[in-house]
């Protein structure tokens, strides 16, 4: 199992190394991101795999303290890399899929120019990319609340249809306990302009672009406050678009078992409140043996030999403790002497 670990840990690391060097190095995607994706969901199935393995080793290693404490710490660190890590990298790895998409006919047309000027007399294929004509006329304005507010379609899609010279900002809000889901179904652009969805509570832009798109983005995030922006830089750069963006409850997945309930963390993100000795850290899908790390009850002397003290464990709906039970006593107590 911990040379299983390692395996996903280092399958994680090789992931993120790439993603990170799309994002912090060079700015650009430097190899097919689809490579990169079917890494993350392999990464992803493994992940899965194995944290259903630890789930099953919590029960053989209930009777050992120490080894109990190295399966809840492995099962604390791939629940991160599951649930909060790796939607980061898959975040992550969309938006540079965005910006291959975007890079790819362009350098095709410049290795296609290098070729033409490499061998004199030849003639460059024309480019079959089709662009939005440029309009060099002023284009209609869209700078006022209201106007703005009508491109609004049942608080649920902001669309514009047509290459407008477009000033607006919008605000999504709810409140803690929500978060939204956004869609750039697409989104395109003459001249310069740009697209920002800014998160205000954590105070990073979400997304940010001033390009036009190929293939729709889809971007989830754990926010509930949000400032989705279109600004167009002169009266001749406009824009065209449709985003969507619908607002879930945190807690509408059911990710907490046996009675567990659905509680919000301070991240706007689900986490279980257990009944018993049900943990949270597993989702209420394991039990804590308290007895495995009370020592109190002195079940074994200095040479490791039965005492005849026991120790067993009291549960109820908002409790889960050890008690002792001394030798040749029917009565439950704090410890044995």
């Amino acid at each position: 199992m911990m040379f299983q670990f390692l395996f996903v840990f280092i399958l994680f690391s090789n992931v993120l190394s790439q993603s990170t060097e799309i994002y912090e190095i060079t700015g650009l995607p430097t190899s097919n991101p689809s490579l990169i994706n079917n890494e993350i969901q392999m990464l992803s199935d493994e992940l899965y795999r194995l944290n259903n393995k630890i789930d099953i080793l919590f029960t053989s290693v209930s009777n050992d303290s120490s080894l109990y404490q190295q399966v809840l710490a492995l099962s604390i660190k791939t629940n991160k890399l599951l649930n909060s890590e790796l939607v980061d990298l898959k975040n992550r790895a969309t938006n540079a899929t965005a910006k291959y998409n975007d890079l790819t006919p362009t350098l095709s047309y410049y290795i296609k120019k290098v070729q033409c000027l490499s061998n004199s007399g030849c003639i460059p294929t024309p480019s079959t990319i089709s662009t939005t004509p440029l309009t060099t006329t002023t284009l209609t304005s869209i700078n006022d609340t209201l106007s703005c507010d009508k491109m609004k379609v049942n608080d649920e899609e902001i669309s514009n249809d047509k290459i407008e010279e477009v000033n607006c900002n919008w605000n999504i809000i709810s409140k803690i306990g929500y978060k939204y889901n956004f869609s750039l179904n697409s989104f395109t652009v003459q001249g310069n302009a740009n697209f920002i969805i800014h998160d205000n509570i954590n105070n990073n832009d979400v997304i940010a672009l001033n390009k036009s798109i190929v293939n729709p983005i889809t971007i989830n995030s754990n926010g509930y406050n949000y400032t989705i922006s279109v600004n167009s830089q002169d009266s001749i750069s406009g824009v065209k678009f449709d985003i969507g963006y619908k607002k879930f409850n945190v807690c509408d997945v059911d990710t907490c078992a046996n009675n567990g309930t659905c509680v919000v963390s301070p991240e706007n993100t689900p986490k279980c409140t257990c009944s018993g000795c049900w943990m949270s850290s597993s989702n209420c899908q394991v039990k804590f043996d308290p007895c495995s790390t009370y020592v109190k009850c002195k079940t074994v002397d200095a040479d490791n030999n039965p005492t005849g003290n026991t120790c067993k464990t009291v549960e109820t709906s908002t409790s889960c403790t050890a008690k002792c039970y001394c030798k040749d006593s029917q009565n439950g107590t704090a410890f044995c002497r």
